[in-house]
């Protein structure tokens, strides 16, 4: 049994590997030849929905968002599709929904952190991964992401200066 969970680890740090490896090397939006990366269709709400399978809430959120630069973002990539990143500026929820196959995720944020709510996937592993923050990446086994295998969905938290060092290597 011992054997068994070793093994299932350093295959999901080898992905997580190939992962972080194709997102250096792959343009951003990798998928959609010759055009710029896709904005992630979802709304941000106050309040998660009901399930992650619940109609998903247009309520905007009672406060404004701060007007200085966040201090973290969220880079969200489904089947491979690296979406525009998202800036961290209050405490609320996103959706990702994905009608062809009915997938859905519900993701809760606050300025410094991003934690898989809830998710449509069987195994739930995603959603008991636990939070990532700004101060915790260094200690966390898959380190600033949650990655969601059966729904295809990854979740990355950067701050300012790692983004633009990102965004410059493409």
């Amino acid at each position: 049994m011992k054997n068994k969970n070793v093994l299932l680890l350093g295959v999901l740090i080898a992905l997580v590997a190939a992962a972080a490896v194709l997102g250096a090397v792959l343009p951003r939006g990798a998928g959609l030849p010759g055009e710029d990366a896709p904005t992630l269709d979802v709304t941000l709400m106050t309040e998660p929905a009901a399930s992650p399978t619940a109609q998903e809430a247009t309520q905007e959120p009672d406060a404004s968002p701060d007007a200085s630069e966040p201090a973290a973002y969220l880079v969200v990539t489904v089947h491979n599709v690296v979406y525009d990143p998202i800036p961290l500026t209050m405490d609320g929820y996103y959706t990702i929904n994905q009608p062809d196959t009915g997938a859905q995720n519900l993701v809760h944020v606050t300025p410094t952190s991003v934690t898989m709510h809830a998710s449509t996937c069987e195994n739930q592993d995603c959603v008991g991964q636990g939070e990532v923050t700004l101060d915790n990446r260094d200690t966390r086994v898959l380190g600033n992401m949650i990655i969601c295998l059966p729904n295809q969905v990854t979740l990355a938290l950067y701050t300012p200066d790692e983004l633009d060092s990102i965004l410059t290597l493409e």
